[in-house]
């Protein structure tokens, strides 16, 4: 005969919650930033694209970031919004120096960074950014500190400057990756009663669209910014040309 076993405590309740990570679930509630849209008779945007506006909000190193394959590296973020909240991050990496591109890479990379300050700043200090750095750790702290410690004053509180510079941005794709070109330009400064010069699209290079994976949204890429997981293995080479 079987028992019936009362051990006083009442049978847990089926909770109403939604468990359960899938292929549905949102992986960030960051929405890119728009790439440039087609505009015709604007003397704002001669050139004939008209470049979404953003602020560069924040610049952040970190010197000892953990990648997939648990290799750690030393990173720098350059993070943009605009003034609906869209957010786009550039991120750069070590260049590995056993690479037979490294100097490509190298120089790709330095001319991207002088880009970002020059179009906030106006122009790179007479000492360089980082110069005698010692390593990418050390080089990417000092880039931080360089973009960081330029500061105004609003009230009692002093503010980083990038962050009241209001510039017109660049984002195109490269396979699934969305970001910056590889090369400049990708930033212009807005300054009222000033057209939009230096920014322009060739539809050669330039792809508005995903190749593959995309978020179904269209000018919107799968991932927030070219920071969000693509290294520069991912990516081709730079061949010193500006755009």
């Amino acid at each position: 005969m079987s028992e019936n076993i009362d051990n006083g405590q009442d049978a847990p309740k089926a909770s109403k919650m939604r468990f359960g990570v899938t292929s549905e679930t949102k992986t960030s509630n960051n929405t890119p930033i728009l790439v440039a849209s087609k505009i015709e008779n604007d003397p704002q945007f001669p050139n004939g694209w008209k470049f979404p506006i953003c602020r560069l909000v924040n610049v952040a190193c970190n010197p000892s970031f953990e990648k997939k394959n648990l290799d750690k590296v030393a990173i720098i973020d350059f993070i943009f919004k605009d003034a609906d909240g869209r957010q786009h991050i550039h991120r750069e990496w070590e260049v590995d120096e056993n690479d037979s591109a490294a100097d490509k890479k190298m120089d790709g990379l330095n001319i991207r960074v002088a880009h970002i300050y020059s179009a906030v700043f106006g122009s790179v200090p007479q000492g360089g950014i980082g110069s005698d750095a010692t390593s990418f750790a050390d080089f990417y702290t000092k880039v931080a500190l360089a973009f960081n410690s330029e500061l105004i004053v609003e009230g009692d509180k002093q503010i980083k400057k990038y962050s009241r510079v209001n510039l017109f941005i660049k984002l195109t794709y490269y396979k699934a990756n969305f970001g910056f070109p590889l090369s400049p330009n990708f930033l212009e400064k807005v300054v009222q009663g000033r057209p939009c010069t230096t920014l322009a699209i060739n539809t050669t290079y330039d792809k508005l669209q995903a190749a593959t994976a995309s978020s179904g949204v269209p000018g919107m890429g799968a991932m927030p910014g070219m920071g969000a997981g693509a290294s520069s293995d991912d990516l081709p080479d730079f061949d010193n040309s500006f755009s």
